[in-house]
């Protein structure tokens, strides 16, 4: 890990002779959480006594980000690493022994003003070109970082937006883009989409925008599924749960609606409606009928921006997000697919550069679905397995 930070220091130090005017960045983030689990069934397990119907977690987390910026006329890059454990998740329990750091930005981005046109190209490692609500966070986490093409336009009020996303390979299939040493077949899994938008000011307090997506995720049978019952294995804490079914994801077809409308008094609202059109969910890989919801919603009233010192913000959302309508693993990973329930948020920040704050949600899954795919409807302890969940956290961080 320190020779990764030692050679993109030293790259970076090299390319400034030639560049335009450099700016670093950085952040770094700790927080403590625990998360209540509850499979609803108030049986002990019979086979061991720290087995039971319940199970809390607890554990301090930290995330750290380094990168840099610059460019020339009409060009800028950035290259940046940062702590991360999975695609949607900055975040690394601290108890690791070595921790995971990835690729934050490695990016070129053309931009030019037409006059009548702005135009913007990203090529490479890059955030979300997508505009999404982002307490909640349903459709794409603030963490994701993807690798593709990004299109910004802009006309006036109006504008577009679009990506070609690489997200691996799956593997499978026939239409061959790269082929193993035993000769079986993997196709790309991608995903592409485009947003028009536009923006309303109605007065200097009031403003208003709409943005409406189509996303095709394609080639995605070798992703991680989402979990019925709310994301979670009971099994693994009470050995008189029934397993929760995992189900593969071949490809999703989405439409999405976004919303934010800023309000007098440093207030705003916020909404957002996905639906998955493919309704392809199947069971451990195997092709059958559609199983479970596929939509996801949310709305919520928020107070105040967190830019300088002593400003602070307070937010509630509620979500509900079906368990065929996004993929877990690029949404919030706090709260999976399947789940249902209240998002709050408090910050607050003590100087320009320094913040803390709070966070607390409030789940209980939605299908109860059981390890062959329905719902639990057997007689036994298991009948009434639906998982509920809390979790908190306080956290605090610095960035410049």
């Amino acid at each position: 890990m320190k020779k990764l930070f030692v050679l993109a220091a030293v790259a970076l130090v090299a390319t400034s002779a030639h560049a335009g005017e450099m700016k670093w960045s950085g952040a770094a983030d700790w927080r403590y959480d625990q998360t209540k689990y509850d499979d609803q069934i108030g049986t002990t397990s019979s086979t061991s006594a720290t087995q039971n119907s319940q199970q809390t977690v607890k554990q301090h987390e930290i995330k750290a980000s380094l990168g840099v910026n610059g460019g020339w006329e009409n060009v800028e890059y950035g290259i940046g690493l940062r702590t991360q454990t999975a695609t949607n998740n900055a975040y690394v329990n601290m108890s690791s022994t070595d921790l995971a750091v990835g690729i934050d930005q490695a990016f070129v981005k053309y931009s030019h003003d037409f006059s009548v046109l702005d135009l913007a190209a990203t090529l490479g490692r890059q955030k979300n070109v997508f505009a999404y609500e982002g307490s909640s966070q349903l459709l794409f986490s603030n963490d994701d970082r993807f690798n593709g093409l990004g299109w910004n336009f802009k006309l006036g009020s109006f504008g577009l937006n679009a990506a070609q996303y690489v997200l691996g390979s799956d593997g499978t299939g026939t239409n061959s883009k790269v082929t193993t040493t035993n000769s079986v077949a993997a196709n790309l899994s991608m995903l592409y989409g485009f947003q028009p938008y536009m923006n309303w000011r109605f007065t200097d307090e009031i403003d208003a925008f709409l943005g409406i997506g189509y996303y095709s995720w394609n080639n995605l049978s070798n992703a991680t599924g989402n979990t019925g019952n709310g994301g979670f294995d009971d099994t693994t804490y009470n050995s008189n749960a029934t397993a929760a079914s995992t189900l593969a994801i071949g490809s999703l077809h989405q439409w999405q609606f976004t919303t934010n409308v800023n309000l007098p008094y440093s207030l705003a609202f916020g909404g957002e409606y996905i639906t998955n059109k493919a309704g392809n969910y199947v069971k451990s890989g195997v092709q059958g009928a559609k199983v479970g919801d596929n939509s996801a919603w949310t709305a919520g009233l928020s107070y105040g921006k967190v830019k300088k010192a002593h400003d602070w913000s307070l937010s509630y959302y509620y979500a509900s997000k079906g368990i065929d309508s996004v993929l877990s693993s690029y949404s919030n990973v706090l709260f999976p697919a399947d789940n249902k329930g209240h998002i709050i948020e408090a910050k607050y920040n003590l100087a320009d550069n320094f913040h803390i704050g709070a966070e607390f949600l409030m789940l209980k899954a939605k299908s109860n679905m059981n390890g062959a795919g329905t719902l639990y409807t057997a007689s036994g302890t298991s009948n009434s397995q639906q998982e509920k969940s809390s979790y908190w956290e306080v956290n605090a961080g610095v960035a410049f």
